[in-house]
């Protein structure tokens, strides 16, 4: 039976299976043909392309966004000094900002380096099946995103906290509606 990808299943001749004794609602001698799955040459090939596609696009990102950041925080550095006689408080909230910033940054490449490095590794390194290396490769894949999640996750509530506008954009996109603060004017109505 030929599957996709030159995958196809492949008779074992000369063996049989049958059910063991937990196995219950089989008639007395029942057997059936075992078969494996066996997997073309040309599957492989698909695999190291999509890792490294993966891979790849990865590590484009990780080393494109801090130099993106850099150049952002530097664009709001110089608003802040450039609007610092006009208005201090404004210049302040964009100093904040640009720290903020920073900091998001420097947290996503201590989480997305480490996961380009281990997609990179059977790019350029042949792994050879149940050894250190696919266990570290395997596992650093799950501990990494792991990570990578935690820390997009932990950016969305940094922001929502720390960011006015940040808050306010995501009300709108939440339709969630402020209620008008009332002011109570002490003076009785005479």
């Amino acid at each position: 039976m030929k599957l996709n990808l030159q995958r196809q299943l492949v008779e074992i001749a000369g063996f049989l299976w049958r059910p063991g004794p937990e196995c219950t609602g089989f008639p007395k001698g029942y057997s059936e043909k075992k078969y494996f799955l066996q997997v073309g040459e040309n599957f492989s090939g698909y695999i190291s392309m999509y890792t490294f596609y993966v891979a790849t696009s990865q590590t484009v990102v990780s080393i494109i966004y801090p130099f993106l950041a850099l150049l952002l925080y530097v664009e709001i550095r110089i608003s802040a000094v450039r609007i610092t006689d006009v208005n201090h408080s404004e210049s302040l909230e964009r100093i904040r900002t640009s720290r903020m910033i920073m900091y998001l940054t420097m947290c996503y490449i201590i989480s997305s380096a480490p996961r380009s490095i281990i997609w990179l590794i059977p790019v350029f390194v042949h792994i050879h099946q149940w050894s250190l290396l696919e266990m570290i490769a395997g596992y650093g894949t799950i501990i990494t995103s792991t990570f990578f999640c935690l820390n997009a996750t932990a950016q969305c509530f940094i922001c929502f906290l720390l960011s006015s506008r940040y808050r306010e954009t995501a009300r709108k996109l939440l339709r969630i509606r402020v209620r008008p603060a009332f002011l109570h004017d002490p003076t009785p109505l005479s």
